[in-house]
């Protein structure tokens, strides 16, 4: 697959990086900045050059008209808009994607078409405000969680917990995985633990006697309307629900995520804090009961005078991904219960450590997964790109495979029988009502059906080929 980017951003330097990794795409990166155009070549695989990303002339350099794909993520949604519809007009691209920030372009396309019966010619719009400010939410409501992402229409959840012994207990450490799956089920709690990463590397091969340690990062997958009560129960340190939540930065997110809360009846008070007194002025007009500070989320008075140090929770949701990092950092050593930081630089991502911040969020990671999915295919319904682009989670369709002459390698057959590549664990089947979580069932008696939702989890993208090839979906 032909695959051009326009715009070499962090977003769309992670998104070359990643789809280059598969044997079968051919990458190309454009961008007016000679300074991040020299950023990508450093990967030998992808072609990147200086220029603009609606100029024909340099379009044309960047071989345009043998794309199948182009991914327009600039920092400009006018430019996102125009070189899409460029090359969707000009040159005839199948699939143009744009990254928008806001949102008032919707209301004008949406006149422009029924006024002139042409709109700008795009297949997909990414909106990574929406989906990052879905991500905080979601990290805000599960209190231990490290991370958390839906799948099968919000039905089923992949949560990642830390695994932390403690003087309360827990069912975690030093359990093996068909001890804790058989006191969870004795609760009426089924769950699925599909990885387990260990000093920052994915276990080779789990199974019933695999034993969890301490520090070890736990995926599991379980329906969603559970996983609070799976958590519970797997966690050593059992936290109360959260109620206080500050957000440092009142920019877009920031606002997006304090209006959320502050509808939110086990919310009790939200305070949102910015060094600009414009920015404050504009969360203090949108906002209803938050309240909005004027002030420096690193300074550590700020956090005495206002109480900070006492809240459950910490947003680092600034523009600066150092200050994110500092004022989460002083957040945790305050005393505040849970931290979390916008970080867009994957090197930070890293270097940090876990005890000094709990989760690290990333706007490229998220707007990829976006992309992915899209770029899948049909009967990829999600695409959920984890551990700095290495590792993939996917909810795929069944569907026949029309390119297999003989028969199809999936349909009518149970796992044990699909020649799944290692480092690929089975999560979940969902069929019509019914979920099949339970792992014995799961591998070795049901037989999958068209239409089946299957979610698999992929500790190491390098497999993705040998998965796409069976399940019949682009890379």
């Amino acid at each position: 697959m032909n695959i051009l980017i326009l715009g070499a951003g962090k977003v769309g330097r992670a998104l070359a990086e990643i789809l280059s990794r598969e044997p079968d795409n051919d990458v190309s990166v454009i961008d007016l900045d000679p300074d991040r155009v020299e950023q990508v070549k450093r990967h030998s695989e992808i072609t990147a050059l200086v220029g603009s990303a609606c100029y024909e002339s340099d379009l044309k350099k960047a071989n345009i008209e043998r794309a199948d794909i182009v991914i327009a993520c600039t920092r400009s949604d006018e430019i996102n808009l125009l070189a899409c519809d460029v090359a969707k007009r000009m040159f005839g691209v199948p699939d143009c994607i744009a990254r928008l920030h806001s949102e008032e372009f919707d209301n004008y396309m949406h006149r422009r078409e029924m006024q002139s019966g042409s709109a700008y010619q795009i297949d997909q719009i990414i909106r990574p405000e929406g989906l990052i400010t879905e991500q905080f939410l979601q990290l805000i409501l599960h209190t231990n969680a490290l991370q958390v992402k839906k799948f099968v229409k919000d039905r089923l959840s992949l949560v990642a917990v830390r695994a932390v012994a403690g003087s309360r207990g827990g069912l975690m450490v030093g359990q093996d995985l068909r001890s804790l799956g058989q006191t969870l089920e004795r609760k009426y709690l089924e769950t699925r633990v599909v990885a387990i990463y260990r000093q920052g590397q994915a276990l080779e091969k789990i199974s019933g006697e695999t034993t969890i340690e301490q520090g070890d990062e736990v995926f599991f997958l379980a329906e969603s309307n559970f996983i609070d009560e799976v958590i519970h129960e797997m966690h050593t340190e059992v936290r109360r629900p959260h109620h206080y939540i500050a957000i440092a930065g009142c920019t877009k997110i920031g606002i997006s995520l304090a209006q959320i809360l502050e509808e939110r009846t086990d919310i009790e008070q939200v305070k949102i804090l910015d060094v600009d007194r414009n920015r404050c002025e504009m969360a203090a007009d949108k906002l209803k009961s938050a309240i909005v500070l004027h002030g420096d989320a690193g300074d550590s008075n700020m956090f005495e005078v206002e109480n900070l140090s006492h809240y459950d929770v910490f947003c680092a949701l600034t523009e600066d991904d150092e200050h994110n990092i500092m004022s989460a950092m002083l957040a945790r050593q305050r005393g505040v219960r849970k931290v979390i930081a916008l970080v867009s630089n994957p090197v930070y991502s890293e270097l940090i450590e876990s005890d000094k911040i709990d989760v690290l969020v990333s706007p490229a990671a998220i707007t990829t997964s976006e992309l992915l999915q899209h770029i899948r295919g049909a009967n990829v319904e999600l695409v959920h790109s984890l551990r700095y682009g290495l590792a993939e989670a996917l909810e795929i369709v069944v569907q026949l495979n029309d390119a297999m002459a003989s028969e199809d390698p999936v349909v009518g057959k149970r796992f044990k029988e699909i020649d799944l590549p290692p480092k690929v664990t089975v999560g979940a089947v969902v069929r019509g009502e019914e979920v099949f979580l339970q792992s014995a069932y799961l591998e070795k008696e049901l037989r999958l059906e068209v239409n089946d939702r299957v979610v698999l989890f992929l500790s190491d993208r390098e497999v993705l080929s040998q998965v796409a090839k069976l399940f019949s979906f682009h890379q």
